[in-house]
């Protein structure tokens, strides 16, 4: 608790339109409350996409996969194979 008395009191004293006084202030007040920063490292995830017949394998790799993540992935497939496509349907239009 007092931690965050002394994080008030600073705010208070603090004059708006100095943006780095207020930066080093809030920097003094983190260290004196003990707080760490966390970083983590990103993630790496993978998706494996093997086109064998009769059959289509999806493999998803890595940790922390959620729906979200699996469905940008989906749109980023799907994505990718229209570009694809348009780009041999161009090149295919171009040597007629």
């Amino acid at each position: 608790m007092p931690a965050i008395v002394e994080a008030k009191k600073v705010v208070k004293d603090l004059n708006s339109d100095k943006p780095a006084v207020a930066v080093k202030a809030a920097e003094q007040v983190i260290k004196k409350a003990g707080f760490k920063q966390v970083r983590k490292e990103p993630v790496r995830k993978s998706v494996t996409v093997e086109m064998t017949a009769p059959r289509l394998q999806v493999t998803f790799t890595g940790e922390g996969w959620c729906a979200v993540d699996i469905k940008m992935a989906y749109a980023a497939i799907v994505r990718k194979f229209r570009e694809n496509q348009r780009e041999l349907y161009r090149k295919e239009y171009k040597e007629k």
